[in-house]
């Protein structure tokens, strides 16, 4: 559940953003903050097995820090 730095819960009044880049490239992501819960989708380009992905999603409201988080991970291979 998404909180703000005095892990007040965020429920309304907040915009959520997620910027995704996938081996350096930026891909096309939606977000939506619901019930206090940030959702990022984006999907993969077919030749990225391999790829390293990077992220971060944010949420901002008037009169309140921006929270925000950013993760990596690889895209992993088929066997």
């Amino acid at each position: 559940e998404a909180s703000w730095g005095d892990d007040t819960a965020i429920r309304v009044g907040a915009t959520p953003s997620c910027r995704i880049t996938v081996a350096g490239s930026a891909a096309a992501v939606s977000s939506r903050l619901d019930a206090g819960l940030l959702t990022c989708a984006f999907t993969l380009p077919r030749k990225s097995a391999g790829a390293q992905v990077e992220g971060t999603v944010s949420v901002a409201a008037a009169g309140a820090p921006t929270a925000k988080a950013s993760f990596r991970f690889a895209v992993p291979r088929q066997s």
